[in-house]
Order: structure tokens, then C-alpha cells, then sequence
């Protein structure tokens, strides 16, 4: 059985577009098959976790990452623009846990099509 992953989607006070709102949504069709599952049904005995940082460009989902692992391995820097232009995954140790964390290009700054970032996150995790 693979490690839980958890989908953390960082977000600033905005309102998604309607083609924000459907890249999120194809997205995590992508990497759930469809399916949704509650915690009770993941086996949780492992000590591995892997994380999926989502989100607009400039949310701050590098810093989260960073913050997170309690080191600076995303580049993370203040940028109306996406600074990761492609999903970037680090891995550390977190409080006994072994913690993956895959950073991605923002939704506003998609040069590709949703479906084709969905494909990358599923290869990254």
C-alpha cells in the first residue's frame, strides 16, 4: 500500500475563476481515480507522508513547504508570477516522520493544460 498523501491546497482571501476552480477539480480526479476516501479508510501505520501543495501563483506554497520541512529547499521568494515553474519534491524528517513535499506551478500561470499538470503531480507523488 503507498504512503497517505494529503492535498493541501494554499490559498490566499480570493475567489478562484471558473478555470481555476476546474484545474483543481482535474486534478484531484486525476490523483484519486475518483474516489475520496475518508481518514478512517487510509491505513495510517506508516510513518511516511507525502504532501501536495496546490494553489494560485504567489500563495505562498514554496514558504509553506519550507516551513513545513523547517528548511529552505523551495525557492520561495515574493513574485506576482509562479516562481515554480514545475512540480519540485523534497523529503525530511518532521517531528519522527518522514514528510515528502511536492511543490507545484500556480493555476494562474499554466502554461499547459490542466490535465497535462495532473499527469506531472501524479509522477511527482
Amino acid at each position: 500500500m503507498p504512503d497517505p498523501l494529503v492535498i493541501l491546497l494554499v490559498i490566499r482571501p480570493t475567489r478562484f475563476t471558473p478555470e481555476e476552480k476546474r484545474t483543481v477539480e482535474i486534478i484531484e480526479d486525476y490523483l484519486t481515480g475518483g474516489l475520496r476516501k475518508s481518514p478512517a479508510e487510509h491505513e495510517t501505520s506508516t510513518n511516511k507522508r507525502r504532501l501536495l501543495l496546490l494553489g494560485k501563483s504567489g500563495s505562498g506554497k514554496s514558504a509553506t513547504g519550507n516551513t513545513i520541512l523547517r528548511q529552505n529547499l523551495f525557492k520561495s521568494e515574493l513574485s506576482l508570477s509562479s516562481v515554480t515553474k514545475q512540480c519540485e519534491m523534497h523529503t525530511s524528517g518532521v517531528l519522527g516522520r518522514e514528510v515528502s513535499i511536492v511543490d507545484t506551478p500556480g493555476f494562474s500561470d499554466l502554461a499547459s493544460k490542466p490535465e497535462d499538470l495532473a499527469k506531472e503531480m501524479a509522477n511527482s507523488v
